[in-house]
Parts: structure tokens; C-alpha cells; sequence
């Protein structure tokens, strides 16, 4: 693919209490936050150098925090700030904004521990000849959308969090006659399970 999308690579502020509040709740804030750390480097990591696509560090929170800072210098990241009532307003900014510049755009979070930059690339692919890619979560939500052109009913009214957000957004593409690319679904880190889950994986 000749051409070279945005990757907006979304991250909140690395904040007690303002990060993964609900891992929080079973393990405290401290280890919440350093899990936070552990999941936005790793994927950072992941992902560096990924053929097709620009990347951007998007930082929901304080952008001047002195931790985002060293990720951008770290990586080579510009940092943006996210803008926006809710995660959808968010997102959708970002891509209105990368849309404006580039033939397509990304967005994924930083805490699916199986979206790498292989999964990345198949995305970028997959826009050759596809309006949109989702990469769905197990849980029902997404962890990476791709877009072509704007589509502003993607990122409105939905009630996000909860296990119809996948299901929802491609029936709004579908209503909007998009062709869509749904990639093989990922998991995320919500719970206390789930980091169990990727101290597994890692140390497999």
C-alpha cells in the first residue's frame, strides 16, 4: 500500500485513580496505574515502525504530564490531546481531524494485549478496498476502528462500555451503506481476570 494513514494511538494520562478504575476496585489504585503503564509501553512498543501508517499518541487527561512526554520522546510520538464529552465524541475527532490530512485513519486503545503490529498492518490492508475495519473485542466492544471517510453516526449516541457497542456500530455502517472489513476479535484489560490473563500471556 503506497499510501499512509493516520494511527491514532489513544492513551489516557497515567493519573492514580483516573485509570483503569475498575481493575482499581480488586487490586487498588497504585497497581492499577502501574498496570496502565505496563499496557500503554507495551503497546507502544508493539508497535513501532508499522508499515502504511503515521502514528500519534492522542492522551485523554493532563498532555503536559511528565510521564506523556517521555512516551513521545521515548517512541518518537507527537502528542495530542483528545477532545471530546465522551469516548465516542473523542474518537470521532480524531479521525475527522486525521481525515483531513490523510486517505484514511486508525484508532485503537492501548489495552488489548493481542493488538500488535501485524494486527495494525491487516487493518491497513484490509482499507485498500474496505470504507471501514473494526476490530472487535470479546467482550462487545472494539479496540481498533479505521475509517476512509468520516462517518459522524459511528461516534454518536452510543452507550459506550457496554457489550452492544460492536454489534451497534456495524449496524450503523451498514445503514450508511459502508463496506466493512470486521477483523478477528481481540480482548482488552478491564478486570482483575483479564490482567491475570496478560501476566499469563507475558510470561508464557
Amino acid at each position: 500500500m503506497s499510501e499512509t494513514g493516520q494511527l491514532c494511538i489513544f492513551a489516557r494520562a497515567p493519573e492514580v485513580g483516573q485509570v483503569k478504575t475498575r481493575l482499581a476496585a480488586a487490586v487498588g489504585p497504585e497497581a492499577a496505574l502501574a498496570a496502565h503503564r505496563t499496557l500503554v509501553e507495551r503497546c507502544l512498543d508493539s508497535l513501532r515502525d508499522v508499515a502504511g501508517v503515521k502514528a500519534q499518541l492522542w492522551i485523554a487527561g493532563p498532555v503536559d504530564h511528565p510521564e506523556c512526554a517521555d512516551w513521545s520522546s521515548r517512541w518518537g510520538l507527537p502528542l495530542i490531546e483528545q477532545h471530546g464529552d465522551d469516548l465516542g465524541a473523542r474518537m470521532g475527532h480524531a479521525v475527522e481531524q486525521s481525515l483531513q490530512s490523510a486517505p484514511f485513519a486508525i484508532v485503537i486503545g492501548t489495552d488489548c494485549p493481542t493488538l500488535d503490529a501485524d494486527y495494525v498492518v491487516e487493518a491497513v490492508t484490509a482499507l485498500t478496498d474496505h470504507d471501514m475495519v473494526l476490530g472487535p473485542a470479546e467482550d462487545g466492544g472494539y479496540g481498533l476502528i479505521g475509517l476512509r471517510r468520516w462517518a459522524p453516526p459511528l461516534f454518536s449516541d452510543m452507550v459506550w462500555g457496554t457489550p452492544q457497542v460492536a454489534s451497534e456500530t456495524l449496524a450503523r455502517a451498514k445503514a450508511m451503506a459502508l463496506s466493512v472489513r470486521v477483523l478477528d476479535p481481540i480482548w482488552d484489560v478491564d478486570r482483575a481476570e483479564d490482567w491475570r490473563r496478560f501476566l499469563r500471556r507475558d510470561q508464557s
